[in-house]
This record gives structure tokens, sequence and C-alpha cells, in this order.
């Protein structure tokens, strides 16, 4: 065998590598994390948009009364900002599920068109190899 393959099949990581392993122990983390967080699983039928605009008034009811009770002492609305808490978490679950979903619908867009610029081009490289036969 010359030294050039040699060289070669010495550079081939194998199973034994420490970057392979270490890259599968990421993939690894990042699946378990993944699960973790299958409450950000995308639902296609929700308008996370509207659902985001919504969380965020309420969100901005909350600081408005919350300001209102603790800076300027009003009495007519001391503690009524609880009611609206809940929605702070919401308001921060919905703008992450937004953020998934219009980058999955990128992705998809992206790959719908290199797919349609791929069979595009299959044609014109298909009558090239029809005439030069």
């Amino acid at each position: 065998m010359s030294d050039h393959l040699k060289t070669n099949i010495s550079k081939d990581p194998s199973a034994s590598d420490p970057e392979k392993v270490k890259a599968q122990e990421i993939i690894e983390k990042r699946q378990d994390f993944a699960s973790f967080l299958s409450i950000f699983t995308d639902a296609n039928a929700l308008n996370f948009s509207f659902l985001s605009v919504v969380y965020l008034i309420m969100t901005a009811i909350c600081v408005i009364l919350f300001y209102a009770d603790k800076h300027f002492k009003v009495e007519s609305v001391a503690g009524y900002y609880v009611v609206f808490m809940p929605f702070v978490p919401c308001a921060i679950w919905a703008l992450t599920m937004r953020m998934l979903h219009l980058t999955k619908q990128l992705v998809n867009q992206n790959t719908s068109e290199h797919r349609n610029i791929r069979s595009q081009d299959r044609p014109l490289e298909s009558k090239s190899k029809h005439k030069t036969s």
C-alpha cells in the first residue's frame, strides 16, 4: 500500500476518536434537552403571532398595574397585578414558539426553493446527456 493511502486512512476518524465521542455526547445532551422542552413542540393550527400580541398586552397591563400599585400607591388597583402575572411566562412561551415556528417555516421555504431549483436543473442535465449520446 502506498504512503499516501496510509496517511489518508490514518486521518479517517474512528469510533474511538475523542472528538467523535464528544460530538456524540453533545448530540445526546441536545436530544435530552429537546425532549425536556416538549412544551415547545410546534402546533401548526395556532397563530403564535396573535397569541404573542395578546399575551404581551396582558403583560403590559400587569406592569402598569404593578407600577400604579407600588409607585403611585393607588389603593383602587392594589394587588390587581397578581391576576395578570401568569401572562408573563405565557408571553415568553408564545414568543419562543413564534420564533421557532417562523424559523421552521423559513427553513422549509428555503428547502422547497432549493428542491425546485434542483428539479429545474435536472431536466437540463438530462437533455444535455441525451444530446451528447
